[in-house]
């Protein structure tokens, strides 16, 4: 009796292991006649694409495998293009890209990568007047809610990545250029670390170098999917005349992906002034802030210290974008005659181009409780900033309420 089971399992792993033999052999000779005829390979993919999501794929670079036995898949793609929807301009690109796909998980409906790797790819994103993205159909459903399949990836990495964003009911751009990005395991349910470092370039601004390390955690197949980061460390840089402005964030991030929320409840960081004179000491801050993408509105509150000045400052942006926001700042003193330069008869370095403020609505209150500038002391000084672009009005609305100086 026992022989017989014995024999019984044994025939059914023989079978088993037949049969993927012979689905491993198949897929083989299946890649081997592609390998020899790309052509054909590259014009089928390109007719999906057409028919499916009415954009144009062009594989211009060179498409190849190779078969290990592993066994994977190594797939190695050069220059690739996809166009705009029912448009010949240019929607993403990426000059190469390579993978390695293993095999055995697939007869169980799992996708197991080793790495994947995309060099130099650039993707324009375009919000038009109606507000509408020109990414919405590649997100929307085909009306079949598939779950998600089972898959992991060791490693993923992007080098020299570029993402410009189009708004064109404000007739806005920015790019974010030279994108690094390395994460670690990547699965329907995991946590690893990731770093990213880009530049953020804008119309009459300078670039801001942006450099971020993280830990994460999210599970893609709760009914709600949970996505956390433990702790961020955002480090930022740029040039404000002569001056160079750094700074370092660091905080945990909650994402709700059913609501649309995020949530940064513990912030704390630092921002340093160089080349400054008289020279500027670093200005340390921590609070939270809360946003909500359906409503596109975002609330939050900040402390800091800069010298002996202590700073509060609550944060209530009523739309995201276009950008309407209203900051209530309360400083307890500030000695202003510290900071001023010396006069020299020459002009400072340090400019600020008001057309920056052109497309905001910004509002708010400056409220120091002891101001001490040109040698008199004010006390309980106040200012309203009231910023509304609209055809005829321009500039800022300032009023002082001080209720005595000396």
């Amino acid at each position: 009796m026992i022989r017989s089971r014995f024999a019984q399992k044994s025939l059914k792993y023989l079978a088993i292991a037949v049969g993927a033999g012979f689905v491993l052999l198949l897929l083989g000779a299946t890649l081997l006649m592609m390998s020899s005829n790309t052509p054909f390979v590259k014009n089928y993919l390109s007719r999906i694409v057409l028919e499916s999501r009415q954009r144009t794929l062009a594989i211009d670079g060179d498409l190849s495998w190779s078969f290990s036995m592993t066994p994977a898949i190594d797939l190695h793609i050069g220059h690739v293009s996809l166009s705009e929807r029912n448009a010949t301009q240019t929607f993403a690109t990426f000059d190469g890209a390579q993978a390695s796909l293993h095999l055995w998980p697939l007869l169980s409906q799992q996708i197991v990568l080793e790495r994947i790797e995309l060099i130099g790819p650039k993707v324009r994103l375009v919000r038009h007047p109606d507000g509408t993205l020109n990414i919405d159909d590649l997100l929307a459903s085909d009306g079949h809610d598939k779950p998600l399949p089972k898959f992991s990836i060791a490693a993923a990495r992007i080098t020299d990545g570029e993402l410009s964003w189009f708004d064109e009911a404000a007739a806005r751009h920015a790019t974010l250029s030279a994108i690094q990005l390395d994460t670690g395991r990547l699965a329907n349910a995991t946590n690893d670390t990731l770093e990213f470092s880009a530049r953020l370039q804008a119309p009459q601004t300078n670039d801001i170098n942006i450099k971020l390390q993280t830990r994460y955690d999210f599970d893609l197949d709760l009914p709600t999917p949970r996505f956390t980061i433990d702790q961020l460390d955002a480090q930022f840089s740029t040039m404000i005349g002569a001056t160079r402005l750094a700074g370092r964030i660091d905080t945990p991030i909650v994402f709700n992906h059913a609501a649309r929320t995020l949530q940064l409840e513990k912030i704390t960081g630092e921002m340093s002034f160089t080349g400054m004179q008289p020279p500027l000491p670093p200005l340390s801050f921590s609070g939270n802030l809360r946003g909500d993408f359906m409503r596109q509105t975002a609330e939050g509150k900040l402390t800091g210290q800069f010298a002996d000045s202590r700073i509060t400052a609550d944060i209530n942006i009523m739309k995201i974008t276009p950008l309407s926001a209203a900051v209530d700042l309360d400083i307890d003193r500030f000695d202003a005659d510290r900071y001023l330069p010396a006069s020299t008869g020459r002009r400072s370095d340090t400019s600020f181009d008001p057309a920056l403020l052109e497309h905001l609505d910004l509002r708010g209150t400056l409220r120091i409780g002891s101001l001490h500038v040109a040698g008199a002391t004010v006390h309980n000084f106040r200012f309203d900033i009231r910023k509304a672009i609209n055809g005829s009005s321009s500039g800022l609305a300032i009023t002082q309420t001080p209720d005595h100086a000396r």
